[in-house]
């Protein structure tokens, strides 16, 4: 029976070649004709074609291929194979093929030509070269059968797509994009190596789909942290990925921003494997890692501009846009996000009333922007407002010009002008005092006060004793925090910011450094970045006159703790007969004030009694031990007594 000419799948060609290849083992086994001449020409569009054109195949290694495909598709020609060769493996042999066909050439056995170079025909073990059974690979069976599929060699490390246009991108980027369709589009084979840098790369991949779009391209995506490190299997994913890429005319997306920066074997082993591709690469990271032998186009990939920010808004909301121009305004101050990012944005809110749609906008940004940095710092909710805080007159004034400086920025910088000015634009701002005197507070206040995240940077974390990594941990925070406008909170910030010392030696050059390099983000730090210490005078002058604002928070005065005690209870918790103005002779700051308030509320609540001067007495005992101090009884005079101010909440 031949089933090829009644399998769907195979062509008029593919049964007429069938036919005539049944024919040539018929007689070949009688003994009674010469060899078989060419098998004939498969049409031009035909996926044989293509496949012998992409691989440059000789006659005798398409017609080979067609002899093994023949074998796969037609029982009557497997049992053919198998007669003729005296094997059980119902497959045609290099030996066979020699014997079926005229043109015959030992020299396709050679692993350098494109049917083992290529993987296209598998070999079966355990037997000689000449006499294993062949047959054809997955991926290039269903290739010839015009069957979409993807090579299962490849899933689980690269993911091959079409590439999907998102919202145009902005101009400086489609620049960019434009500069690397240019610089291949010049260049001679192989295609050099293009890298991306930048802040933010989620923002690569829209400029690699349109760079693909510009070609004609698909696009392979690959985490360079799941190469393999076997040299064997690094060799096998180059041999079907480059195979791959040639079938389907494909560039490969290198995503390396997660590399181990600490191992430079392994950097330099990812390097040479990229650098033994022959198809089109684009590698992006956020700064260079990879110890490139060779030379590569490296483009940075800046964030936008701000009005380019606000067109893409715009462009996204479309008719809704003029009636969110404040919101857009906001947006695109607080906001780096990509086109994907808005486009996702605008679509989750458009169905919302008007009303609701810029508080929704807001909320979107700040939790799409969230991720990266969640992982580098501990984000802290604010809950503080501006009653909270007891300071004096002075603090509070500069406090709000940090505030006024946050509300204006979009006015000042970009409909003003004044952002050309330079870099130095960021609210780089010092909080210094005794602990407990409300600077992690009025960083939580100021957060809060415009709706804006807080992280905490832990600065354990982020200072390393390897030469360089310090750097890279605060480039990784603060590219980070500019995508989603974010305050960054430096607690106990005199750890990294102490004095710098003389250049003595290596260490101290690199101390220095670290410094420079962190006024130098903070000063381009678009947002506001809090820098808090309990020894301002261990901090060095030069830092000090690179900082927008400084904020003494002084240990507070009895006044000031009887106010603190007034405001540290919420109107419903439930008081009775608390007096305020002796509470305020206790000698703590506010934070331990708010340890008191706390641990007398939970026995208030054990006792299920509102909270009186006995709960609190308890609970200022506890806090004292825990201060390594005696609570005096010139702190409590008037407790328990008729005179003072009473109050019942």
């Amino acid at each position: 029976m031949n089933t090829a000419s009644t399998t769907p799948a195979v062509t008029p060609y593919l049964a007429a070649v069938t036919a005539q290849l049944r024919q040539g083992l018929q007689a070949l086994q009688s003994g009674d004709t010469p060899p078989l001449p060419p098998l004939a020409d498969p049409p031009a569009t035909s996926p044989l074609a293509q496949l012998q054109r992409t691989f440059t195949l000789t006659p005798y290694e398409r017609d080979l291929l067609m002899l093994t495909l023949g074998a796969t598709l037609d029982p009557s020609i497997a049992q053919l194979c198998n007669e003729i060769t005296g094997q059980t493996h119902r497959c045609p042999t290099f030996t066979l093929g020699q014997a079926l066909f005229a043109h015959a050439d030992w020299g396709i056995i050679n692993p350098a030509h494109p049917l083992r170079a290529w993987q296209l025909l598998e070999l079966a073990p355990d037997f000689s070269l000449a006499h294993a059974a062949l047959r054809l690979d997955e991926r290039i069976l269903c290739y010839l059968l015009g069957q979409a599929s993807q090579d299962p060699h490849l899933q689980g490390r690269i993911d091959l797509r079409e590439p999907q246009p998102s919202l145009p991108l902005p101009p400086s980027q489609q620049q960019l994009v434009q500069e690397m369709v240019t610089a291949w589009e010049r260049a001679a084979a192989p295609l050099p190596r293009l890298q991306l840098t930048g802040p933010d790369p989620s923002t690569h991949p829209l400029l690699v789909a349109e760079l693909a779009i510009e070609l004609g391209l698909r696009v392979g995506q690959l985490a360079a942290v799941s190469l393999p490190s076997s040299e064997q299997d690094l060799a096998q994913l180059r041999t079907y990925w480059e195979r791959e890429a040639r079938l389907q005319s494909a560039l490969l997306l290198v995503s390396a921003e997660t590399l181990p920066t600490a191992q430079p074997e392994r950097l330099a082993q990812i390097a040479h494997w990229l650098e033994s591709l022959t198809t089109p690469v684009v590698i992006s990271t956020t700064e260079p890692v990879l110890p490139w032998q060779n030379a590569v186009l490296s483009f940075e990939v800046g964030h936008p501009s701000f009005s380019e920010k606000r067109q893409q808004w715009r462009n996204a909301l479309g008719e809704a846009s003029p009636a969110l121009e404040t919101t857009i305004d906001q947006l695109a101050m607080q906001f780096n996000l990509n086109a994907a990012a808005v486009q996702a944005a605008t679509a989750q809110v458009q169905p919302l009333p008007p009303e609701h749609q810029p508080q929704a906008l807001q909320t979107f940004c700040r939790t799409h922007a969230r991720p990266q940095l969640d992982a580098l710092a501990e984000r802290i909710i604010p809950r503080a407002t501006w009653d909270d805080l007891v300071l004096p007159q002075p603090q509070q004034v500069v406090l709000l010009e940090v505030a006024q400086q946050l509300l204006h920025q979009t006015e000042v910088y970009h409909q003003w002008g004044m952002g050309r000015l330079g870099k130095g634009l960021g609210l780089s701002t010092l909080f210094h005092g005794p602990s407990g005197t409300g600077k992690s507070m009025a960083a939580e206040v100021l957060a809060g006060a415009f709706g804006l995240d807080l992280y905490r940077v832990d600065l354990s974390a982020v200072v390393s004793k390897y030469i360089g990594e310090t750097e890279k941990n605060l480039r990784r925070i603060f590219d980070a925090a500019s995508i989603g406008g974010v305050v960054l909170l430096f607690d106990e910030a005199d750890a990294l910011f102490g004095k710098r010392t003389a250049v003595r030696d290596s260490r101290d050059r690199h101390a220095n450094q670290e410094v420079s390099y962190l006024l130098q983000r903070m000063e381009a730090y678009p947002g506001l970045a809090i820098l808090t210490t309990n020894f301002y005078s261990a901090l060095d002058e030069a830092f000090l006159r690179r900082l927008r604002f400084t904020v003494k928070f002084p240990y507070p005065d009895a006044p000031q703790r009887e106010e603190i005690w007034r405001r540290v209870f919420p109107p419903q918790t439930p008081t009775h007969n608390l007096r305020y103005d002796c509470l305020g002779l206790l000698d703590l700051t506010g934070g331990n004030i708010r340890n008191i308030a706390l641990n007398a509320a939970f026995g208030a609540a054990a006792a299920r009694n509102p909270i009186t001067m006995h709960h609190i007495h308890h609970a200022a005992k506890q806090e004292y031990t825990k201060l390594g101090r005696q609570l005096l009884r010139q702190e409590m005079v008037g407790w328990f007594g008729e005179v003072g101010v009473i109050s019942n909440k």
